[in-house]
C-alpha cells in the first residue's frame, strides 16, 4: 500500500495557497473524500496522489513513496513486453513472423527484453490497437495500428498526451475511467465488448487492459489492447437475424453433420410440426426422429436412406405426433459447401403438407365424380379468387369455347357472390345464381352450392341443374 505523507501534503497545500474547494474541482472529487485524505482516515489512490503532485508542481516522492513519473524502470518495460508476448501468443490471427519474434525474444533473456527495440518491434507488428499509459494516464506509447486508427502519422510522438487530446469528451471520460480503475484496483479488463473508441460508432472491438507493476508490486501504468471484431460482429448479428427468421418460418429447418451424423441445429418450428421439444432432436444420430416420430409404415423406406446416410432431393413421409395425430411431411435436401466445425453438412427443410394432400385428394375425387355428370359443375377457389375446375357442360353453359377462356377471371366476373353472404354452407344449398356470359348479358339459373374450408383455402362447388 502506498504511503501518503499527510503532513507534507498539508504543508504544500498551505504553501501553494490552494483551498480545499479548488483541489476538489481540479481532482474531480468530493469534499468528503478530501476530508478523509487530510484526516488520514483514507489513503488516496496512486493516480490522485500524482495529480496532487502535479497540482502543487512538485515531485510525487515529496508527498508519498511513489516514484516520479519520469523514471521508467526496466521492470515496467519488461512487464509491458511480457504482457505483449502473452497477448500475441493467445491471438491465433498473428502471422508467422510475429510467432518467430516471440519465440526468439523469450530465449534472449530479461535484460534484452526490457529494451525499447524489442517492445517496439512486438507492439508495432501487432495488427490490433495497443497503447501504454503511465500512472498519470498520460500516453507513453502507441503502436502503428492505434496511431493509424487515430489518423496520425506513424512517427507521431504521443508521449504526454491524454484521451481528451484525441476523443470526444464522452469517449475520453469513458476510456480514462476504465484505465483509472485498472490503476487504482489492479484488476484486469478482459473481453470488454463495445464500440471502438474514436471510431464514431462504426467499429466494434474487444478491449483488454492490464496493470503494469514494478518489482515491489506498485502499479505504475496500464497497457491496453483493442481487437477489431466489426466483421465478426456483423456476421453474428446476421446469424441472429437469420435464426429468428427461421424460427418464425413455417418449415422445420435442420443441419446434420455428415461426419458425426448428428443433428447440430434446428429451428424452433420443428416443435410445432413434430410436437416434441427441440432438445429431443439435437445431438442425436437421427435415432429419435426415425424411431419415435416416423410413421411405422414409412420407417423401412426411410431406414435405407439413414443407413447409407444419403438422401434424395425430395421425399415424403408421415409422422405420428405425441397425441397420436398423423401428419404428412415433405423434406427437401439442401447441399451446401459450408462446413460445421470443419465437417461437411447437409440441410433439410421439412414442410407439413397434410392439408395440401387432403385438399388434392378431395379435389381429385371431385373431378372424378363430376367429369361425366349430366349437370354443369365447377369448383371455385374463393381465397385465390379463381376457377379451379369446370366440366365441359359448365363451359357450354357459360357460352365459352374452352375452360382457359375464363379460368383466370375473377370469381365476380363469372357469377355474383352477393347471395353467398350470411348463408349457412355447412350443407349443400339450392339457390338462384346470376352468371355473366361473354356477350355482356346475364343468365339466372338454379344451382346447388356447397362451400368448404380445405387447408388454408375456401372452395365453392357449384352444380347448375340443367
Amino acid at each position: 500500500m502506498t504511503n501518503f505523507n499527510v503532513k507534507k501534503y498539508l504543508e504544500y497545500k498551505k504553501d501553494k495557497r490552494y483551498s480545499s474547494s479548488n483541489i476538489c474541482i481540479k481532482l474531480e472529487i468530493s469534499r468528503g473524500t478530501l476530508w478523509g485524505w487530510e484526516t488520514a482516515k483514507r489513503i488516496p489512490p496512486d493516480i490522485k496522489i500524482r495529480e496532487l503532485a502535479e497540482l502543487f508542481e512538485i515531485s510525487v516522492d515529496k508527498i508519498s513513496d511513489l516514484r516520479p513519473k519520469d523514471i521508467q524502470s526496466a521492470v515496467s518495460l519488461q512487464k509491458s513486453t511480457d504482457l505483449s508476448l502473452t497477448f500475441l501468443k493467445n491471438n491465433s490471427s498473428q502471422n508467422k513472423y510475429i510467432t518467430e519474434l516471440i519465440n526468439c525474444t523469450e530465449k534472449i533473456g530479461t535484460a534484452f527484453k526490457s529494451t525499447n527495440i524489442i517492445i517496439n518491434a512486438i507492439m508495432h507488428s501487432n495488427p490490433n490497437y495497443c497503447y501504454i499509459k503511465d500512472a498519470n494516464l498520460n500516453y507513453i506509447f502507441a503502436n502503428s495500428a492505434f496511431l493509424k486508427h487515430l489518423e496520425l502519422l506513424e512517427n507521431y510522438d504521443i508521449t504526454g498526451k491524454k484521451d481528451s487530446d484525441f476523443f470526444t469528451p464522452k469517449e475520453a471520460l469513458m476510456n480514462t475511467k476504465q484505465d483509472e480503475n485498472v490503476l487504482s484496483t489492479g484488476k484486469q479488463i478482459l473481453n470488454y465488448e463495445d464500440w471502438i473508441i474514436g471510431s464514431k460508432k462504426k467499429k466494434w472491438g474487444l478491449t483488454f487492459k492490464y496493470p503494469i507493476l514494478e518489482e515491489n508490486e506498485k502499479i505504475i501504468g496500464v497497457i491496453g489492447f483493442i481487437i477489431d471484431i466489426t466483421e465478426q460482429k456483423k456476421a453474428k448479428d446476421i446469424n441472429l437475424i437469420l435464426k429468428e427468421a427461421l424460427d418464425f418460418s413455417k418449415e422445420a429447418f435442420c443441419i446434420i453433420d455428415l461426419v458425426t451424423k448428428k443433428l447440430v441445429y434446428t429451428n424452433k418450428y420443428r416443435e410445432t410440426i413434430y410436437g416434441y421439444p427441440i432438445q429431443k432432436f439435437l445431438d442425436m444420430k437421427n435415432n429419435f426422429w426415425l424411431h419415435s416420430c416416423v410413421h411405422p409404415d414409412d420407417k423401412k423406406s426411410l431406414s435405407e436412406y439413414e443407413d447409407l446416410f444419403e438422401w434424395p432431393e425430395k421425399r415424403e413421409f408421415r409422422i405420428v405426433r405425441p397425441n397420436g395425430e398423423i401428419r404428412h411431411l415433405e423434406a427437401r435436401k439442401v447441399t451446401t459447401s459450408k462446413t460445421y466445425n470443419g465437417n461437411k453438412c447437409v440441410a433439410f427443410y421439412d414442410t407439413d403438407v397434410t392439408e395440401k394432400i387432403e385438399s388434392d385428394y378431395i379435389f381429385n375425387m371431385f373431378i372424378y365424380m363430376y367429369e361425366n355428370s349430366s349437370d354443369a359443375v365447377a369448383m371455385f377457389n374463393l381465397t385465390l379468387n379463381r376457377c379451379e375446375y369446370a366440366n365441359e357442360k359448365f363451359i357450354i353453359f357459360l357460352q365459352y369455347k374452352q375452360f382457359t377462356d375464363f379460368k383466370d377471371k375473377n370469381v365476380n366476373e363469372v357469377f355474383s357472390l352477393e347471395q353467398f353472404k350470411e348463408q349457412d354452407f355447412s350443407k349443400s344449398l339450392e339457390m338462384v345464381l346470376t352468371f355473366y356470359i361473354p356477350n355482356g348479358k346475364t343468365v339466372n339459373s338454379v344451382a346447388k352450392v356447397i362451400k368448404k374450408e380445405l387447408g388454408k383455402y375456401t372452395y365453392a362447388g357449384i352444380t347448375v341443374i340443367l
